[in-house]
């Protein structure tokens, strides 16, 4: 599910083709900071996985810097929509943080077509600021609008010679100030208005899209979340699937960045059409022949967040599924055998896992195929009801007796971060250990629920995955002392030598703060790496 959050109606330019005319004149609108902290707050709790901030200009709005950081405090994805005209100091920084993400509009490689459309000068601006991006590695996507062929492919090749990898292209929408030109009405739409989307205007009203504004009374922001579609019009549960991006709904179509919206209208296309489109977004023809011989007729693919462990995962749907797609390039080294350790994990951790149906392999990748499941991510914070069925899926994970093939996969994650081997001996056990624990590999469904994205499953103490939940929960709000109750619930814990826990907790922290002198950008390093710290001061555990 997304949302599109369109913060303002104000603008430097003044575009022809604006579809909601947007311009130097307009207005913030009615919605205050703190109503749209509400809404991304609802929109969180009904598992929103991404949004877009978009207007206008949301760089213009004073407080949205504060929007965006809360929604990506919280774990959503963030897109931001921007004419890229002017950036702050402010603005970089936040787009480099993990989750965020820049997209734009480009109408021509000709300054003078342009700023034609923009009816400012702002060709050069937007250009360089394009650079920039690159330059600082933002996650960037950029869309070519024009009714011109010839026009757009020169454009497009611009910005790929830029460095742009995710260019998308498409045509004026008869909508707004292009309405002048065109005639208006759903023909203009893509068809999938309201389908797993959302848009909350700047006066706080909610429509399916932010082309067309069918819901007339205005709604509160509190409402706005409740009222995004999350079920099919029958009534049916939709399918989700089982990692990486929990509760995003599985359409046919083909997105043009992995796991966010791509901010231009989703189309439905034709076989040929589909395979064109993946070789460009998604792997080229010989993953697809690859996998077809599982998934039979292919008739859509929806690529989501990656993670930091696979070069690919996708929702497949084709004629034998649908399929959770994960893959990996079949190199030497560490990524790929952690792919080859989750293909040989899964017999022995279901039902706790969703089922591997099928795998594939060949030269070039290694392609797990999972059956789907309906769940969603799980919530840490702690006024949430999740927790109890946490520790129940960390105590199942406990509960797995150790296979065979897990015997001399032993757990070294933690040892160079331990003051002497004797105390790396700590951690080590009989347990089947995920190591992962996370909002996201823990997914929570009507009745059951799910541990997911078993990339690095080891042998070691059963301690270790409740202590991992520890430093999870203090990161979310909880104190070390709530955070130890919740772990003290599984077995693993009670069973172990506390100066054990002691020595982990002090190794987590030095874990964290290598990884924070890796990454100073990385909020998220910052934020575990405080968290495992004040884990070990309620411990009394000193840290030199």
């Amino acid at each position: 599910m997304f949302l599109w959050l369109d913060l303002t109606r104000k603008c430097q330019l003044e575009c022809s083709h604006c579809y909601n005319a947007s311009g130097p004149d307009r207005t913030h609108g009615t919605m205050t900071r703190d109503d749209w902290f509400n809404a991304i707050d609802q929109a969180t709790a009904k598992g929103i996985a991404g949004i877009q901030l978009i207007g206008g200009e949301p760089m213009m709005r004073p407080d949205a810097l504060e929007i965006a950081s809360h929604a990506l405090n919280l774990g959503i994805r963030v897109e931001v929509y921007s004419n890229l005209v002017h950036v702050t100091p402010e603005w970089w920084d936040l787009l480099k943080r993990e989750g965020a993400s820049l997209a734009t509009s480009y109408y021509s490689a000709s300054a003078e077509n342009h700023n034609a459309m923009t009816r400012r000068p702002s060709h050069g601006r937007t250009r360089a600021n394009i650079e920039k991006a690159v330059t600082l590695g933002i996650a960037l996507r950029v869309g070519i609008v024009s009714n011109d062929q010839e026009n757009a492919q020169a454009a497009e090749r611009e910005i790929r010679a830029l460095g742009v990898t995710r260019v998308g292209v498409d045509h004026v929408r008869p909508f707004g100030r292009a309405a002048t030109d065109q005639p208006s009405g759903t023909g203009g739409l893509c068809g999938h208005c309201g389908d797993g989307r959302a848009a909350i205007g700047p006066d706080g009203s909610v429509s399916p899209c932010v082309f067309l504004r069918l819901v007339e009374r205005r709604e509160r922001p509190h409402d706005a979340a409740s009222r995004h579609p999350d079920r099919p019009r029958d009534g049916r549960r939709n399918r989700y699937h089982p990692q990486h991006a929990p509760g995003r709904r599985l359409r046919p179509r083909v997105r043009t960045q992995r796991g966010m919206h791509s901010g231009l209208p989703a189309v439905r296309l034709s076989a040929k059409e589909l395979r064109e489109a993946m070789a460009r977004e998604l792997p080229g023809e010989d993953f697809w022949a690859l996998i077809q011989p599982h998934t039979g007729y292919l008739s859509g693919a929806e690529p989501t967040v990656r993670g930091f462990g696979s070069d690919l995962t996708a929702m497949v749907d084709c004629e034998n599924g649908p399929y959770f797609v994960k893959a990996m390039r079949n190199r030497e080294g560490g990524r790929r055998d952690s792919i080859i350790r989750e293909k040989l994990i899964n017999a022995a951790v279901r039902p706790l896992s969703p089922a591997l149906a099928w795998t594939a392999e060949d030269e070039s990748w290694i392609v797990l195929g999972f059956t789907v499941v309906d769940g969603r991510r799980s919530d840490f914070s702690p006024e949430t009801a999740d927790l109890p069925i946490v520790t129940q899926l960390i105590e199942r994970i406990g509960n797995v007796s150790l296979p065979e093939i897990a015997r001399e996969w032993h757990e070294q994650r933690w040892d160079r971060f331990t003051e002497s081997p004797e105390e790396a001996q700590l951690f080590r056990g009989d347990a089947l250990i995920h190591g992962d624990i996370n909002p996201s590999n823990l997914l929570i469904g009507n009745g059951e629920s799910w541990v997911v994205d078993w990339s690095w499953p080891t042998r070691g103490a059963g301690f270790i995955d409740p202590a991992c939940l520890v430093v999870q929960l203090v990161s979310a709000g909880h104190s070390a002392e709530s955070a130890e109750e919740w772990a003290s619930q599984c077995k693993g814990w009670q069973e172990t030598d506390p100066k054990a826990i002691d020595a982990f907790a002090a190794a987590t922290v030095r874990m964290w703060r290598t990884f924070v002198e890796r990454k100073p950008e990385a909020e998220w390093c910052t934020a575990m790496r405080d968290a495992a710290q004040a884990w070990a001061d309620h411990r009394s555990v000193r840290v030199d």
